[in-house]
C-alpha cells in the first residue's frame, strides 16, 4: 500500500510540469518576500521617525510657550493651558 503511493508522489514528483511549477514558485517567493520585508521595514522606520519629529515639535512648541508666558513663575497662562489640554 504504501509503496504504491511512494511510487505514486514520486511519479508526480518527477513530471515536468510539476518541477517547472515549483521552480517558479520558488523564484518568485523569495524577491517578494525579500522585497516586503524591505519596504515594511523602510515603511515602519520613516513612520517612527515622523512620530518623534512630531512629538519633539509638540514639545518645544510646548516650551516655548512656557517660557514666554512665564508660567513658571505665575503658573497661570490661558495659552500654555491651552497647548498642555491640545497635546
Amino acid at each position: 500500500m504504501f509503496k504504491v503511493i511512494r511510487e505514486r508522489i514520486e511519479k508526480f514528483i518527477s513530471r515536468l510540469q510539476v518541477q517547472v511549477f515549483v521552480v517558479t514558485f520558488l523564484v518568485m517567493l523569495v524577491p517578494v518576500t525579500v522585497f516586503t520585508v524591505v519596504i515594511v521595514g523602510n515603511a515602519e522606520d520613516k513612520y517612527l521617525k515622523q512620530k518623534m519629529q512630531k512629538l519633539q515639535n509638540q514639545n518645544t512648541m510646548l516650551k516655548n510657550c512656557i517660557i514666554s508666558e512665564s508660567y513658571m513663575d505665575t503658573l497661570d497662562s490661558a495659552l500654555v493651558k491651552a497647548e498642555i489640554n491640545r497635546l
